[in-house]
C-alpha cells in the first residue's frame, strides 16, 4: 500500500468511509477523516482509531488493502 493511497481516500470530497486490511487479516474502520494521523516525521507511519476506541499504528508495509464502505 502506498502512503499516496491513503491521503487521497483522505483528501476525498466528500469524505467516504473506507477499511484498511493489514497483513495480519484484521480489518480497520475509518469512519472519518480526523481518525487517521499521518506523520510528516515519519511518512512510513499511519496512526488510526477505530471506532471502538483501539488505537493502530501501523508501518505502511503492514497495510494490504484498501476498501470503500
Amino acid at each position: 500500500m502506498k502512503l499516496a493511497d491513503i491521503k487521497e481516500r483522505l483528501e476525498q470530497r466528500p469524505f467516504r468511509p473506507f477499511a484498511l486490511e493489514t497483513t495480519g487479516g484484521s480489518w480497520i474502520e475509518v469512519e472519518k477523516e480526523s481518525s487517521v494521523l499521518l506523520s510528516e516525521r515519519r511518512p512510513d507511519l499511519v496512526v488510526v482509531f477505530d471506532p471502538n476506541g483501539r488505537l493502530w499504528i501501523l508501518g505502511v508495509d503492514q497495510i494490504s488493502s484498501l476498501e470503500s464502505r
